[in-house]
């Protein structure tokens, strides 16, 4: 599902040059994702989909797919190589006009 994730921030306008998915990568994911979506919601866990659809309607299956999308990302977030990634534009930081901006003097 990260894989997912990622392919599907890699087509917003700002991301496409950063990005070598091809077509056909996209639609073999996509085919992935398909068929686990359909494994889930018609085998795994068809009891869990039909009370929930029968509960609380179409916005139950929303909110479990918003659930499924923050889990992938917080794979991604939680690898330590991501993590040192997010951190690495910190060596740039000018200490010295932190220090002077927020400095008690």
């Amino acid at each position: 599902m990260a894989k997912w994730v990622f392919m599907g921030i890699a087509v917003h306008p700002d991301m496409q040059g950063l990005s070598t998915i091809t077509p056909e990568n996209r639609d073999s994911m996509d085919r992935l994702m398909g068929n686990l979506v359909t494994r889930l919601m018609t085998e795994n866990c068809k009891s869990q989909v039909k009370w929930a659809l029968s509960s609380e309607g179409n916005p139950s299956l929303k909110a479990a797919f918003e659930s499924i999308g923050k889990l992938a990302m917080q794979e991604l977030m939680t690898n330590p190589k991501v993590y040192d990634s997010f951190n690495s534009y910190s060596k740039y930081l000018d200490n010295n006009k932190f220090n002077a901006a927020f400095s008690s003097n």
